[in-house]
């Protein structure tokens, strides 16, 4: 028999030190223990237009969750208040056509 688990969540984005309107940015999302040490990351594009300050919500996404892989466990096991969640910026491409990597 075949089957999949899924580990679904709510995430919030803030255009925090966004200096101008951006087309997209791309980066990963990192969960953390609460000594900032990094348990698990997924990539992650924020395909939609963000404005400086702005915020963006996506609601249900989620990863394919594996028993076998630790991260994963400690995802799954872990409450959120004993979580530290940080997107890091590689790259944004910006509205007017420029981009700029991190």
């Amino acid at each position: 028999q075949s089957y999949q688990k899924y580990i679904f969540f709510d995430v919030k984005f803030d255009a925090i030190g966004l200096d101008k309107p951006a087309r997209a940015i791309k980066g990963a999302l990192v969960l953390a223990d609460l000594f900032d040490e990094p348990k698990f990351s997924i990539r992650w594009t924020i395909d939609k237009p963000m404005a400086p300050g702005g915020t963006f919500t996506e609601n249900g996404s989620g990863f394919d969750y594996n028993n076998f892989i630790d991260s994963h466990q400690w995802v799954l096991a872990t409450d959120l208040e004993n979580m530290k969640i940080k997107f890091r910026v590689d790259n944004i491409l910006y509205e007017d056509g420029t981009s700029r990597e991190l």
